[in-house]
């Protein structure tokens, strides 16, 4: 621990210094009377200070937490000397809020003695979360030395994006050879009826269908359609953002792809996601639990990065991106570069489709209601109807999400897109 000198020491040395100066100057003998309290107290701390022990530990439950909800800490302190006065303070990250308890605790124990400190929190945003630095500042009698030494928590604390969970998606336009829950058009091993044709020799007797084969006096088999899995490749645009650190586009777009993730995951399809930003990040394609935290892992990370460079989609490794897959993209339409990455996907015949968080809306919810802000959403507006209409061309579909509306339901509006795009193309 590093020993740091109290305010109280430096007065007492002022002090002493005035008086010692005021004897010489006016040579008078009794002032050198008035500094000797303040040096018995010096000589008595010199002699009383001894070096402080202390252990902390710290652990939270639990260590994984979405946005929203809450965490308990607690914090241990084991004294291996005495201790008269501890004072522990812990700086918190704003992302987090004090809801019971209090962080900042002043203590006093004997040696062996343990003491456990526990207050809760309130995670409001994503990100791993370091919980410190720790700082405890020890003192003995009469508190002229202070012992200070900050402690760096180990375990961050992972706060996930909120997560809603939905009942349907969108539904890919092309499947995979793995087994999954959509119904493909091709025949096989499967539970949804498709066809009934003429016995082959080698068809399996448990399909005939005994009533048509009696009928025409012919055996007929029923044919089922094989129930494959999907790609999907979630797209997340984070070249600029809009609103504040409580309510952001880049945030609402986070959110989005985490739910989409945990839907088509569980829906046993392959998900990849790629963080098209300053910089080029992206999850391959897999299955599995463990994919859901690879992916989640990467949005925990996710932010604005500035940079002037171009990022060409095509350097994007192709398993990134596989054939046929459906592509869902989260971009709020800020930047020119994300027009580029949109059309060379919908060129290379990827189903491209785009949700857009809108930053009209979220700048009417962060903002106040001023005619300045009025005029900007006006503007802002006039000119994502004409980005629309040149993706729509592309024959990208897109709707516009406020954050507010539920995602499943800004889903289904863009399902509906799709199909009449099908009926009109």
């Amino acid at each position: 621990m590093r020993p740091i000198l109290a305010r109280r020491l430096y007065y007492y040395l002022v002090f002493i210094a005035l008086c010692l100066g005021s004897s010489v100057l006016l040579r008078r003998i009794e002032l050198l009377l008035l500094p000797l309290p303040c040096l018995g107290a010096i000589l008595l701390g010199l002699w009383l200070y001894s070096p402080s022990r202390y252990t902390l530990e710290s652990s939270f439950f639990p260590q994984e937490v979405q946005e929203g909800d809450e965490v308990e800490v607690h914090i241990t302190i084991t004294a291996h000397t005495p201790l008269p006065l501890l004072a522990l303070t812990t700086r918190l990250s704003p992302s987090v809020t004090v809801q019971a308890g209090n962080p900042c605790q002043v203590l006093s124990l004997q040696a062996g003695e343990r003491e456990v400190i526990t207050y809760r929190l309130c995670c409001q945003r994503r990100g791993r979360l370091l919980l410190g630095p720790l700082a405890g500042q020890a003192s003995h009698f009469p508190g002229l030395f202070w012992q200070e030494q900050v402690h760096a928590l180990p375990h961050p604390l992972l706060i996930y994006p909120r997560l809603s969970f939905l009942r349907r998606g969108l539904l890919p336009s092309h499947t995979q050879v793995y087994a999954g829950n959509y119904v493909s058009q091709s025949h096989g091993e499967g539970l949804e009826y498709s066809n009934t044709r003429s016995y082959i020799a080698g068809d399996n007797f448990r399909r005939i269908n005994w009533r048509v084969s009696q009928r025409w006096s012919h055996i007929y088999v029923n044919e089922y359609a094989r129930e494959r899995n999907a790609d999907v490749i979630i797209m997340i645009d984070s070249l600029l953002q809009v609103g504040d650190q409580r309510f952001n586009t880049l945030d609402l777009s986070v959110r989005g792809a985490a739910s989409l993730a945990h839907y088509y995951l569980q829906r046993k399809d392959r998900v990849g996601l790629l963080d098209y930003g300053g910089m080029l990040r992206w999850v391959k394609p897999a299955m599995g639990a463990q994919q859901f935290y690879r992916i989640m892992d990467r949005l925990l990370d996710s932010q604005v990065t500035f940079s002037y460079v171009s990022k060409d989609i095509t350097l994007v490794p192709k398993r990134i991106l596989p054939p046929r897959a459906l592509v869902i993209v989260f971009s709020p339409l800020l930047d020119q570069r994300i027009f580029h990455a949109l059309a060379d996907l919908a060129a290379r015949r990827f189903d491209v489709n785009l949700i857009i968080p809108s930053p009209a809306l979220v700048l009417n919810q962060v903002f106040p209601d001023t005619p300045t802000n009025r005029l900007a959403s006006r503007l802002w507006r006039l000119r994502w109807k004409q980005r629309i209409a040149q993706l729509y061309r592309l024959g990208i579909g897109s709707v516009e999400w406020d954050g507010i509306t539920p995602l499943e339901t800004v889903l289904l509006a863009l399902e509906g897109v799709r199909r009449q795009k099908r009926r009109l193309g």
